[in-house]
């Protein structure tokens, strides 16, 4: 992988949510580069109605970043933040 596309990739995290749809790469250099400097791990993924895998990376420190990866393993970068929680499903009353 070029030097200059690993670049491009992280650009993504200073620029606005919608920029960021823009920057591609393969999906090991990916995840490679989200543990690395995140410390984020895949935490949760679905598939969607285009066949797309999109899946949600997080840290113990509460930063996240939202993927999507097509059938030929290009990963862009939906969207990231901080300050992430996982809830427990809410319970239905059932008395």
């Amino acid at each position: 992988m070029r030097p200059c596309l690993i670049a491009a990739f992280w650009a993504a995290f200073l620029v606005s949510d919608a920029a960021a749809q823009s920057i591609c790469v393969d999906r090991g250099v990916a995840l490679r580069q989200l543990e690395q400097r995140y410390g984020e791990q895949p935490t949760a993924l679905g598939l969607t109605a285009s066949g797309n895998v999109v899946e949600l990376l997080t840290s113990e420190t509460g930063s996240w970043t939202l993927i999507t990866t097509d059938h030929h393993g290009k990963t862009c970068v939906i969207s990231s933040g901080d300050s992430w929680e996982t809830l427990e499903p809410a319970r239905g009353d059932k008395s």
